[in-house]
């Protein structure tokens, strides 16, 4: 592995419509005489395993893997698509979905799956994509964004049979798809492309999947924590990461045990989370830790500028050292390097 770039949303230049986040583009160099490039690019997609199950059926898979491949302390594989490894090593149909969108949206045809525990890599596999068969996913999403572009038109609920919206379960699904309708119109009017996209970094395994989230809602105000300086190491982003998930979670249990004695009066959990969305932001939340914070005695100023115990930096020369920081040039670059993450491949 010579290098990983990170990028956010990358689209498709021939079919605009195709768009798809990877976790990774890596830039590989090939031990074996039978590649045809010594250097070559693919798509990273790494899936984390956190419980015994999980981690279990990984070794299992793997175990399989080196019998059909006859290779008793095999864990790194170069298989086809076509192939059963390739089934068996990306087990769901979503993850093969996922891989094969990946490849075909960024036209490259090769896509490293990875497979983590909390501690090190169980399998990794090098997926090679036939050309011809991406051109034809590519095909298939364009067939079915012709079907799908008249929906996306005002008068399409006058003349529309009634069959058209049969996925819509109430109401309020139409007015959405009629809000998302009518976002894309604008976008599509506008002459400047998309926003630049939020880049993910992650860096330890354990860590990323104690500190990334889980709820969607969560892991957008998550990603919208950006730090832009580069004397920061991909740990240090992790950190602060963490440090926000930590104050999140605190937001979270504060609105519950502060509303517990209504809890009786909510017939369900969506009307009951949409109460405490409404009574409380998180943005309020912060505002009022802010004000009611209590530094803890090792980060306060004493006259002789040491720290309550012994030990450690006080404010004044923490000020102090970050006002050098800023002026010295970077010293240490992080390991990935760091690329303009737009829409584009």
């Amino acid at each position: 592995l010579a290098e990983i770039v990170h990028r956010g949303l990358l689209h498709s230049l021939a079919v605009p419509t195709m768009a798809t986040s990877v976790d990774g583009i890596c830039i590989m160099q090939s031990s074996t005489a039978a590649e045809d490039e010594e250097l070559f690019v693919c798509i990273l997609e790494l899936k984390t395993a956190t419980t015994i199950t999980t981690i279990t059926e990984a070794k299992e898979r793997l175990e399989r893997a080196c019998n059909i491949s006859q290779e008793v302390a095999q864990r790194f594989f170069r298989i086809d698509a076509c192939s059963d490894l390739f089934s068996l090593l990306v087990w769901t149909p979503d993850y093969r979905g996922q891989v094969l969108h990946h490849a075909s949206t960024t036209t490259c045809s090769r896509v490293l799956f990875v497979v983590a525990s909390d501690q090190a890599i169980i399998y990794a596999a090098l997926i090679k994509f036939n050309y011809l068969d991406l051109i034809q996913y590519s095909g298939i999403i364009t067939m079915i964004t012709s079907k799908v572009e008249p929906m996306l038109e005002p008068e399409f609920l006058i003349g529309a049979p009634p069959e058209a919206l049969h996925h819509a379960v109430d109401s309020s699904t139409v007015h959405l798809w009629r809000s998302m309708a009518e976002a894309i119109r604008l976008r599509r009017s506008a002459s400047h492309s998309l926003p630049p996209c939020h880049e993910i970094v992650p860096y330890v395994v354990s860590m990323w999947n104690h500190t990334k989230g889980g709820q969607d809602v969560v892991s957008r105000q998550l990603k919208n924590v950006k730090v832009d300086f580069r004397s920061l190491t991909p740990r240090a982003y992790i950190y602060i990461r963490f440090i926000m998930s930590s104050i999140i979670n605190a937001h979270h249990l504060h609105r519950l045990l502060q509303n517990e004695h209504k809890l009786d009066s909510f017939d369900s959990y969506q009307k009951w989370k949409g109460y405490l969305n409404h009574e409380q932001s998180f943005l309020q939340f912060l505002v009022r830790m802010v004000q009611e914070w209590i530094p803890s005695p090792r980060m306060s100023d004493r006259s002789s500028n040491d720290i309550v115990g012994g030990g450690g930096l006080s404010l004044s020369q923490l000020s102090r050292q970050e006002q050098r920081a800023q002026n010295d040039p970077v010293r240490s670059v992080p390991k990935y390097r760091k690329e303009e993450f737009y829409n584009r491949p």
